[in-house]
C-alpha cells in the first residue's frame, strides 16, 4: 500500500505537469488533482489495482503462436494461458478472450452469467477450435471483458479451484 497523503505522492498517479497540478489515477482510471488528498476510496482502488498488477505479473501465456493469414498487415497471436483458457491478440486491436467447455449447457451458463453480471460486451459459442477437442467440445468467444476477470478465469482453472469458469463468474 501506498503511504502517501496526497495524490502526487501516490504511485497510481500520472502528472500532467501542468500548472493546474492535473494528473490521471491509475487506480480509479479518473483524473486527479496533485493536491486531492487520500480516501477511503483512493485506499480501495489502490489495493485492487496492486492486485491487478499482482494477476498480471503472475499470469503468463504458457504458448504463443503466430496465426496470421498470409498478406495480413497485423499479426494475431494465439495466447494459451491454461487448458481452458486462451486469447487473440493483436497490435491496436482488442484482445478476444475464448474459454472452453466439454458441454454444450456449460457453455450456456457461462455466457448467462458473463452477459447478466455484465462482464463483456459480447459473446457467442461454437464447436471447438483452439482448445483440445477431446477434452473441450465447446468454446465461448468473449468480446469486452476485463483483464482482472479473465486473469481471475485463469487463475482459478490452474488452481482448479472451481470446476467450471461458469461458477467463478457466480461467486464474483
Amino acid at each position: 500500500m501506498s503511504n502517501s497523503n496526497t495524490c502526487g505522492q501516490c504511485k497510481a498517479f500520472r502528472d500532467y505537469e501542468d500548472y493546474e497540478g492535473k494528473g490521471w489515477c491509475l487506480a480509479s482510471e479518473k483524473p486527479a488533482r496533485h493536491h486531492h488528498l487520500k480516501s477511503n476510496s483512493c485506499e480501495s482502488a489502490l489495493r485492487e489495482y496492486e492486485e491487478d498488477i499482482l494477476l498480471q505479473s503472475i499470469i503468463q501465456p504458457k504458448t504463443i503462436t503466430n496465426i496470421s493469414q498470409p498478406g495480413q498487415t497485423k499479426q494475431f497471436f494465439w495466447q494459451q494461458f491454461s487448458p481452458r483458457c486462451g486469447a487473440i491478440i493483436a497490435q491496436d486491436f482488442e484482445t478476444v478472450h475464448y474459454l472452453a467447455f466439454s458441454t454444450d449447457e456449460a457453455a450456456k451458463v457461462f455466457i448467462a452469467a458473463m452477459t447478466t453480471g455484465k462482464f463483456c460486451q459480447k459473446t457467442s459459442q461454437r464447436p471447438s477450435k483452439r482448445f483440445e477437442r477431446d477434452l473441450y467440445q465447446w468454446e465461448v468467444k468473449v468480446w469486452g471483458m476485463s483483464q482482472l476477470v479473465f486473469h481471475e478465469l485463469v487463475r482459478r482453472d490452474l488452481n482448479r479451484q472451481q470446476t467450471t469458469p461458469s461458477q467463478v463468474l457466480l461467486q464474483a
